[in-house]
């Protein structure tokens, strides 16, 4: 698994006949999840099913440096944690059921089409950092790893 590097831009260099050499990152919900599902569904294609999905709230206790980076506000650890749930439903929902309308708290969209299908069934498997008792009921949710 390749880690602290970008794993969407790391896959155009993945070896594909290599059923060992996993791709995988985790991202804090910066990115619009309709996006990451969108770009995790075509790695999970140009790897050949190799994807493992990371997410994770950003940084425990402190602030994120990826926030700034992305010219984006950092925020309250609860309020990461809210985004984070919430990204990870819609990316589970656009990724399974492909055509999701949702219209949630911070994230909405009407008639998402994912196709095609993921290499992975019924998703690329998701891995989420939990540290503490409200990401510990996410990750028990909907992590696969």
């Amino acid at each position: 698994m390749v880690r602290g590097m970008d794993a969407f831009v790391c896959s155009g260099h993945a070896d594909r006949s290599d059923p060992h050499w996993d791709i995988g990152d985790g991202h804090p919900p910066l990115r619009n999840p309709a996006f990451l599902a969108r770009e995790a569904l075509t790695v999970d294609h140009v790897s050949n099913g190799r994807l493992e999905i990371g997410l994770r709230p950003g940084v425990a206790g402190g602030a994120d440096p990826s926030y700034a980076m992305a010219g984006v506000e950092d925020r309250t650890p609860r309020e990461r944690v809210a985004r984070l749930r919430e990204a990870v439903e819609v990316v589970d929902q656009l990724l399974t059921e492909g055509v999701p309308t949702f219209e949630e708290l911070f994230y909405q969209s009407k008639d998402a089409v994912m196709l095609p299908r993921p290499v992975q069934e019924p998703r690329p498997p998701m891995a989420i950092a939990a540290n503490g008792p409200e990401m510990l009921k996410i990750a028990a949710t909907w992590a696969d790893a």
